[in-house]
């Protein structure tokens, strides 16, 4: 870690409708961890949910095996409809529960930049061994060539993503002071010098050299400045690990059988699993007017979905938000999304929520990150994603502006749908 960086430590699911009949007299108890817009801690959280432990018949959130070999399994929730298949309810929970720990497992392995994990070249390994020639995970490799396809290097960002988390997780205010690149001429200082290589191919690189085989270029400049700074940590995702992650399980569930449900991370992404045509998904939508976040309304979106983004500059509560956001007494906030020109954390919107029907998660981050991270939102720009497939939800005052075919319920005192 770099000398001002801390160490790091490690609510989100659709709501499925069916045939769009809503019986309120049927509705169980909302899982609400936080849903979209405007700010999506809970993406896809489903009607007829009870929260009991018991499995039954109907919608549960399946937990990863309580002896997951990961630290992060709680980032995610998997909600499925157990009974809706060919196996009797039990036989689907046991197995769903095996094919959904194995896949969290995998994935949560394999994207990690600070946990090592024995057998498993994921990014801290990369880091850890430059300008080696090494055989990386399918998965991991198709996260590389997605990267550089879209130009994006926000992957090698990883040393000040370090120092952000000494101000997400600082004791009061004044501490942030200390970390704050905006107010410590020192950090300043060193956030440019790591900049000058990180902004550089020709100090760090990754290379892609086919059959799932990469080489993390790494100049003798930058080796030499990352001993003398401390600095282990040359690969990390960021604010868009999840959305690999999410896109990994979704996959292998989908690939061993599982199509009825839905897996969502904390931090704002979800993939639809469910191929039904009588199933649609609904999600409220929250506004933040100054230090307080509100309903704003309930979404209900087409059912030919297949992924949803909510990028967000604030937590909801989660125990998981210590590590993205700080807010200061005076209202300064503090978040993942980092500018590569100056390091300093930037967004166009306090939320912003984007749906496709062809993408996956990862890939509709790369695309809406240089419009999110922005100081003004390009509105041009933004409407412009929708030649890629991509829609979006947003608030202007207390407007609710949407580019695509969602229909809006119980909106919010004031509120109205452009």
């Amino acid at each position: 870690m770099s000398r001002f960086a801390r160490d790091r430590t490690k609510d989100n699911h659709p709501r499925p409708v069916k045939r769009i009949e809503l019986d309120e007299k049927r509705i169980g108890p909302r899982l609400l961890l936080a849903a979209a817009l405007l700010a999506v801690g809970g993406l896809f959280i489903a009607y007829g949910i009870t929260q009991c432990k018991a499995v039954n018949d109907g919608w549960n959130i399946i937990p990863a095996d309580a002896n997951a070999e990961t630290d992060t399994a709680g980032e995610f929730t998997l909600l499925y409809e157990l009974g809706a298949g060919e196996l009797d309810t039990v036989s689907e929970n046991k197995a769903l529960t095996v094919a959904y720990t194995d896949a969290i497992e995998h994935a949560a392995q394999i994207f990690s930049s600070i946990t090592a994990y024995e057998g498993v070249v994921n990014l801290l390994y990369l880091s850890e061994h430059p300008n080696e020639e090494l055989s990386v995970d399918g998965d991991l490799f198709a996260a590389f060539q997605l990267l550089e396809r879209y130009g994006n290097r926000d992957i090698f960002l990883a040393p000040i993503i370090d120092d952000y988390l000494s101000i997400f997780t600082a004791a009061d205010d004044t501490q942030v002071g200390y970390f704050d690149p905006r107010t410590n001429p020192d950090v300043r200082a060193y956030f440019d010098e790591v900049l000058g290589f990180v902004q550089d191919p020709a100090h760090i690189r990754l290379e892609l050299l086919g059959n799932n085989r990469v080489r993390l270029q790494v100049s003798a400049e930058y080796l030499a400045f990352c001993q003398k700074e401390g600095i282990v940590h040359l690969l990390d995702l960021g604010w868009m690990e999840n959305a690999f992650v999410v896109d990994a399980v979704a996959d292998d569930l989908m690939a061993a059988g599982f199509t009825h449900g839905s897996i969502s991370s904390f931090d704002g992404f979800a993939r639809k699993l469910d191929t039904r045509a009588d199933v649609a998904y609904q999600v409220d939508v929250l506004d933040r007017e100054g230090s307080v976040a509100h309903l704003a309304a309930s979404m209900l979106y087409p059912a030919e979905t297949k992924a949803l983004v909510s990028l967000r500059t604030y937590g909801l509560g989660s125990p998981y938000d210590a590590l993205r956001y700080y807010e200061t007494a005076d209202g300064r906030r503090y978040f993942s999304y980092l500018d590569m020109t100056d390091g300093l954390c930037r967004a166009a919107l306090p939320n912003l929520v984007c749906a496709s029907a062809s993408l996956r998660c990862a890939e509709m981050a790369l695309l809406v990150a240089p419009v999110y991270i922005a100081d003004e939102l390009d509105v041009a720009t933004l409407d412009a994603l929708a030649a890629s497939g991509i829609w979006y939800v947003r608030c202007e005052g207390k407007v609710i502006i949407c580019n695509g075919a969602a229909t809006f319920t119980n909106l919010g005192e004031g509120y109205r749908v452009a």
